[in-house]
């Protein structure tokens, strides 16, 4: 398995953050996977309803 750092960023209320999500995968991740990661990321740990997000990169740490 490994490990790939997704970084991306996201705006609500006019304000741009930039954050890192972690996904656990024996392949190289899918467009869906990666997205998936992302969305489930910001639901997890940030404010519902995010305006938008996109992602920047994607790096295997593992």
């Amino acid at each position: 398995m490994t490990i790939y750092k997704i970084t991306y960023e996201h705006s609500s209320n006019g304000e741009t953050q930039t954050e890192d999500a972690l996904l656990e995968c024996d392949h190289e991740p899918t467009s869906e996977e990666l997205e998936h990661a992302v969305s489930w990321d910001t639901l997890r740990f940030h404010r519902q309803g995010l305006a938008s997000w996109v992602i920047i990169s994607v790096v295997p740490v593992m």
